[in-house]
């Protein structure tokens, strides 16, 4: 009755008397109700209505919760009644002194100690993990006593609570929080950060040459150059922050350590404008935004030795296609905004990077470009070429910064430091006028510390003094992280908790070492100076460094999760440790998953893989290398080879694997390398032996990642075979498979090709309509994603069968969609079947120069990628086209150096290919 409030008469009697008869159960039920009212002094407990019991509203009840349960021993065989009853008592008693708790917690938390609050919060938790209010409750807490770090850690940790276990996002209000979190804690670091030097007079220049740009005036934009310490990084980002939100604001540090990283600086300029575009949502029509975001993990392939700035081991072409795309991707962001371009030390951008800024500033000649560089002063005449070009087109102007004179310590004491005792002579001779070292000097006579430093190195020794041996290793810990300090590995390598870690870098902020910024929704670390930073590191000893940078790859590899987000990490503190077994791993790795061996469909760019593989290889050829790595890029090579149709040379090398590797995983993978090989030749009965042998080495070996999509090339199998039905079945099951795992690129990659083979199984029923549901879903999961894989070929099946359907319009869309595609990335793959389509098409338009053009090339490309089903819709295509011509003189001209061959050639050749597939049945062919 607590529970529910209301029960008849006659449930009550035949849960307590099940084995009396009804009249002894009623009466047996009205002598308890007699005593209950007795017990409450005749207060009227119980309302009844017929034969209904209703609890008086008026009646207070309170539940607690003493540990333990007053039904644990009590038992009524043979009443499933009363099992019922225990079960909702149970679940709802738990519930109703759940909440109790939870708003006892709400209750007290605003007025108790930090640990209070954390012990009930974490009792509470250990009841319901998923209660966001909980969550809710504790940031506000925290909020309010100015510990928005914590406030923000709490958020993070449900938030990664419901993303891995439930796989939703948290609600909108806790969200909201968040934001306003971060919002709060980027103020106060905006706060905490100096303020200290007096350059009004560069910034106002700055700011009023902004102005103009901003209002469509006449501009200008400038060069910082000025020493080390001299304040140049502080002058941009005073000038950033009265920038406001114009346009596009992009801001990038150069780092010494990665100016041999080809496109760095470039990919983070595409990077910004991409995010701003698809924010925006603005139209980038006949543009290939999308396919940048898949060309820039080629392009930015990190720490590649020393051939890394050479551009000459780059195709030609790819390389066109992807400079291409970045200058049409800043055409089209500078048609719709006005963009800041804040580049800091310019002096260490990649050439690449900053070819391309110079051959595009150069030519940009209108209002919508604001840019601002900083170099320091003694590498000013290596970069004074560089000015030139920049000049071409526009204003820019040199803004340099120098030390200050004694007037201007001076003048800063009497603002800034009125209380200070040192002279501005004195202070002039300790420094030498140097703003960083006048700052830091002021800062600890104003703190009452003794401070006597002339050089950056003694000036930091001096600050380090002041800090604890725990905080002074987290500081040399830090300096090995060029850009975002990572402080999960520092509290790891430290073996501290997160708390810990938390009040350490709290430490190192309040002496100036770091500082704390938001990215997006992230809370991060730098140091506030890149000087510093490079200090501290050079100042440990090289074979410190070395074996320092080898246990950061190592931790970070424990931390690693599937999506190999830190594999660019690992591989830069390896190549730093000089530890080339473990850099030469992740470079294969790296390269892996560029050329993807687990995607049927040929990859993109093979050229600049390829250069990528020549070079790894020349360092393999160097000896001392353990077999496991050898066999990565034996699978690797081999994968790569197989996809760019050098078949006899990627079977040598997958063969090695499977006669000589004993690792199960690889052993997989080279199956799935030989399944692909005869998917393209549409060989089916090749792909059986390995499709089994894989499925057994899963069994036997409990590799069970790999099975969903071995399923899939079963099924893929099956299909050529004619099995549709256990094709049908083994694609549902790898369709449940994925569905289980963790959302990703891949996965949705995968779950897209299954709806593409069940529009096969379609097609091959000769089922057309019914193909187009799911190319349009495999089409939309792709696109809506920013999947590259696999998105050319759906394009093109999809542009088949609305031939086949005759809606010549609609399948020439998708065809110059696919061929979009090829103008954007270089790919061989569907790309023969694409323009002989298109060709056909043409042809029908009466077009015969642009559908000859089309034709040449797809016969041309399918001799190359040796594929049956392209191949033969080649030559179906070329026997119609010859067909139609032998009575059409003027179209004849435009393919007599086309199609040679007689008709007869090209019917016999798309026979045959039929037969080969066993399609002879006429409606199973779409020409």
């Amino acid at each position: 009755m607590t529970i529910k409030k209301t029960a008849s008469r006659g449930i009550l009697t035949d849960m307590f008397w099940p084995d009396v008869p009804s009249e002894s159960g009623r009466k047996s039920l009205r002598t308890t109700l007699h005593y209950i009212r007795k017990a409450f002094h005749d207060f009227p407990v119980f309302e009844s209505r017929k034969d209904i019991l209703t609890l008086n509203s008026e009646l207070e009840i309170e539940m607690q919760h003493e540990g333990g349960d007053m039904f644990k021993d009590l038992f009524i065989e043979d009443c499933p009644e009363f099992s019922n009853f225990l079960y909702d008592y149970k679940g709802s008693f738990e519930r109703a002194n759940y909440d109790e708790l939870r708003r006892k917690f709400s209750q007290k938390i605003e007025g108790c100690g930090e640990k209070e609050a954390v012990v009930m919060f974490q009792e509470l938790k250990e009841r319901d993990p998923y209660d966001e209010s909980l969550y809710s409750a504790l940031m506000k807490y925290y909020n309010s006593h100015g510990r928005y770090r914590k406030s923000a850690g709490v958020y993070k940790e449900i938030a990664e609570l419901l993303r891995e276990e439930l796989s939703v996002e948290p609600g909108a209000e806790l969200a909201a929080l968040y934001k306003n979190t971060l919002e709060r804690l980027s103020k106060k670091s905006e706060c905490a950060r100096n303020t200290w030097f007096p350059r009004n007079a560069e910034l106002e220049r700055l700011t009023t040459s902004l102005r103009n740009f901003q209002r469509g005036g006449d501009f200008s934009s400038f060069i910082i150059c000025a020493p080390m310490g001299t304040g140049k990084t502080a002058l941009i980002s005073r000038f950033l922050k009265d920038a406001g939100n114009c346009g596009i604001v992009i801001r990038i540090t150069c780092y010494e350590a990665e100016r041999d990283s080809p496109y760095c600086v470039l990919n983070q300029i595409t990077g910004g404008i991409i995010d701003k575009i698809q924010r925006d949502r603005v139209s980038m029509e006949g543009k290939s935004y999308r396919s940048l975001k898949f060309l820039m993990k080629y392009f930015s392939f990190k720490n590649r030795g020393a051939n890394a700035g050479q551009i000459d081991v780059l195709d030609p072409l790819s390389y066109r296609h992807f400079v291409e795309n970045n200058r049409q991707l800043l055409t089209t962001a500078l048609e719709h905004y006005k963009i800041i371009l804040c580049v800091d030390d310019v002096q260490f951008m990649d050439v690449p990077s900053m070819d391309f800024l110079r051959k595009n500033i150069e030519s940009y000649s209108g209002g919508n470009l604001f840019f601002l560089f900083s170099i320091s002063a003694e590498y000013s005449a290596d970069f004074s070429k560089i000015h030139y070009g920049l000049m071409k087109n526009r204003r820019v102007e040199v803004i340099e910064l120098k030390n200050f004179s004694k007037a201007e310590i001076q003048s800063i004491i009497k603002s800034r430091c009125p209380g200070t005792v040192c002279e501005a002579e004195t202070i002039f001779a300790e420094t030498n006028g140097n703003p960083l070292l006048v700052f830091e000097y002021l800062n600890s006579a104003g703190q009452s510390r003794e401070l006597y430093a002339s050089t950056l190195s003694a000036l930091l020794n001096t600050k380090m003094q002041n800090l604890k041996a725990v905080q002074r290793q987290a500081l040399s810990l830090a300096s090995f992280f060029i850009r975002r300090i990572d402080y999960a590995v520092i509290a790891g390598l430290l073996g501290e908790n997160r708390a810990n870690i938390s009040e350490i870098l709290d430490v190192l902020v309040k002496y100036g070492f770091i500082e704390e910024y938001i990215e997006g929704d992230e809370i991060c670390f730098r140091f506030q100076c890149e000087s510093f930073r490079k200090c501290i590191y050079e100042n440990q000893s090289v074979l410190t460094r070395e074996s320092t940078h080898n246990m950061i790859a190592q931790y970070m590899e424990m931390l690693d999760d599937e999506t190999g987000s830190r594999d660019d990490e690992i591989l830069y503190h390896y190549q730093q440790a000089n530890n080339r077994p473990m850099y030469l791993k992740y470079r294969i790795r790296k390269l892996s998953s560029l050329i993807n061996l687990d995607v049927e469909f040929p990859e993109f760019i093979s050229d600049v893989s390829a250069g990528y593989i020549n070079e790894v290889e020349e360092e393999l050829s160097r000896g001392n290398i353990p077999n496991d790595v050898r066999y990565e890029f034996c699978l690797m090579k081999g994968s790569f080879e197989i996809k760019t149709c050098d078949y006899s040379t990627g079977i040598r090398h997958i063969k090695q694997i499977l006669e000589y590797d004993s690792n199960a995983v690889r052993q997989i993978k080279a199956h799935k390398q030989m399944v692909y090989y005869a998917y393209q030749l549409r060989r089916p009965k090749a792909m059986y032996p390995d499709i089994i042998a894989a499925l057994n080495l899963i069994k036997n070996y409990g590799i069970e990642e790999e099975r969903a999509d071995v399923l899939k090339l079963f099924a893929m199998y099956s299909i050529l075979v004619g099995e549709l039905e256990n094709a049908a079945s083994l694609l549902e099951q790898s369709r449940h498979l994925y569905r289980t795992k963790k959302l990703s690129n891949h996965t949705l990659y995968n779950i897209a090709c299954i709806l593409n083979y069940q529009a096969s199984i379609e097609k091959y029923q000769a089922n057309y309509p019914a193909t187009l549901k799911y190319y349009v879903k495999a089409i939309s999961i792709c696109e809506e994603n920013g999947i590259m894989n696999g998105l050319s070929v759906f394009y093109t099946n999809m542009g088949q069968v609305l031939y086949k359907l005759g809606r010549q319009g609609q399948s020439k869309e998708y065809f110059l969609k696919s061929e979009n595609l090829y103008h954007s990335i270089h790919t061989n793959w569907s790309r023969a079947l694409t323009e002989s389509y298109l060709a056909l098409i043409l042809f029908n338009e009466k077009n015969y120069h642009d559908s000859a053009a089309y034709l040449s090339q797809s016969l041309a490309l399918a001799d190359k990628l040796k594929n049956l089903y392209e191949s033969t819709y080649n030559y179906c295509v070329a026997r119609t086209i010859k067909r139609e011509i032998s009575c059409n003189n003027e179209a004849a001209r435009h393919y007599e150096n086309v199609l040679r061959e007689d008709y007869d050639y090209y019917d016999q050749k798309a026979e045959s290919g039929f037969r080969i597939m066993n399609i002879n049945d006429l409606k199973l062919r779409l020409l």
